[in-house]
């Protein structure tokens, strides 16, 4: 699996055309160089880079669930042979060992 290494962009407007001459069309750039070396180049126009912008954010709030889902879990797996009640230890020593 390939894996970014570096990204730029850039906006571009482009102004007029031989066909048109009051012509404003933004368009997004992206440059993105990939471990392996190799270099893809990416043209979008805005809806779809807010699509693509987007579904981005959508997948890093899953990435943070399952991050966080994975956190209480690893503490969960820490359990304590006994627990401690309070009410029968009012002192809040360690129970005896059964050794």
């Amino acid at each position: 699996m390939q894996r970014l290494q570096s990204m730029q962009w850039r906006v571009d407007v482009t102004f007029s055309t031989a066909h048109s001459h009051r012509l404003l069309r933004p368009s997004v750039l992206l440059r993105l160089e990939l471990d392996d070396g190799s270099v893809r180049l990416v043209e979008l126009d805005p809806e779809s880079f807010g699509m693509l912008r987007c579904a981005v954010a959508e997948l890093l709030a899953e990435v943070e669930a399952v991050k966080s889902v994975a956190t209480r879990l690893q503490a969960r797996s820490f359990v304590p042979a006994k627990s401690i009640d309070s009410q029968e230890n009012p002192d809040h020593s360690l129970p005896e060992s059964d050794q």
